[in-house]
């Protein structure tokens, strides 16, 4: 009985210790595998842990400036919308159009468009073709002369001073106007395809309707090239252009413009041209009897009275379509024409 009272008591005594859970000493000590050594025994190997080092914590980041106002502009316009730009570019197009005056600094904002590097290129060629458009409708049918040292030191009305204003602000986003298409058609391959085409396009829309004013050598000798590349669409747009232009130009003098255009290029080229550009020529309007004027000996008095013409009445008499003037234009194409 005693005995089997000490072997319950004994197997109590196991039972407690399994229930005690076991702790385990932390060792610096990483066991490795065993060696086998010359009496046939394992001898077991241990190595030191490495402690993990701590990763510094990078250095906080430099505080950024603020930015400027004119920072702050681009990121509000890159943040709106393509739609709301189009309607931004509408609605500056319509205010030029209604009071083309009172609203010049929206053609500066239709070119700012137009040049800024962030924009899409689709709201680049949007907006620089709408300055075109609009520019088409407010070239007048005259030349504009900036005024002499005299006359700016002359008391003029207000109205003449906005004028003055309204003509040289016009002026000069027109010649912007015509920089930024060159640009886009002789970028090369690092303007894309697209903006070379409208380039081309704004270029023949302003000749078209401004083949008599202001800036017309530039624009013949922009077009003049692409009217002989290999390029198929943009040489028929600009070869057509050229002779609407023909068509249009009763006095001569852009025809006298493009003829020595293109004899220039027949030089550099070693005459290697497209038929196409030859074909216009076949649209050039010669009148036979301007050209016998122009061999005839004028009077003494016709000759006095132009000399004694000022500036001033020189181009107006010239606008107006002097017979003398026409006809030494028209001899002028003939010998460029028959010399190329």
């Amino acid at each position: 009985m005693g005995k089997r009272r000490r072997n319950e008591a004994a197997e109590h005594e196991v039972e407690g210790v399994h229930d005690v859970p076991r702790k385990f000493k932390q060792s610096d000590q990483r066991e490795l595998l065993p060696v086998k050594q010359q009496d046939g025994s394992w001898k077991r190997q241990h190595t030191k842990k490495e402690k993990k080092k701590a990763l510094a914590a990078p250095p906080p980041p430099p505080p950024r400036p603020r930015p400027s106002a004119r920072e702050l502009e681009e990121i509000a316009s890159s943040v709106e919308s393509a739609e709301e730009k189009r309607l931004k570019i509408s609605k500056l197009s319509a205010l030029l159009v209604e009071a083309p005056q009172k609203n010049m600094g929206s053609l500066v904002d239709l070119l700012r468009i137009a040049k800024r590097n962030k924009a899409a290129p689709s709201i680049q060629r949007l907006a620089l073709l709408s300055a075109v458009a609009v520019l088409r409708d407010l070239i007048p049918a005259y030349r504009i002369r900036p005024p002499t040292e005299k006359e700016l030191e002359m008391q003029v009305s207000r109205e003449v001073m906005m004028l003055r204003d309204y003509e040289k602000t016009l002026l000069s986003e027109y010649t912007a106007c015509i920089g930024a298409l060159v640009k886009w058609v002789r970028g090369g391959e690092a303007q894309p395809k697209a903006n070379r085409a409208a380039g081309v396009r704004g270029l023949c829309a302003l000749l078209e309707k401004g083949y008599d004013f202001n800036q017309r050598d530039e624009l013949i000798a922009a077009l003049v090239p692409i009217a002989n590349s290999n390029e198929a669409t943009e040489r028929s747009a600009v070869c057509a252009c050229l002779v609407s232009v023909f068509g249009l130009d009763a006095q001569g003098e852009a025809t006298l413009s493009i003829i020595k255009q293109c004899a220039s290029l027949l030089k550099t080229s070693g005459f290697n041209v497209k038929p196409a550009l030859l074909d216009t020529w076949l649209f050039i309007k010669i009148d036979a009897g301007a050209t016998a004027a122009a061999g005839a000996p004028a009077g003494k008095r016709a000759k006095r009275k132009k000399r004694e013409m000022d500036n001033v009445s020189r181009e107006l008499a010239a606008a107006a379509g002097e017979r003398g003037n026409k006809a030494r234009t028209a001899t002028q194409v003939l010998d460029h024409v028959f010399v190329s």
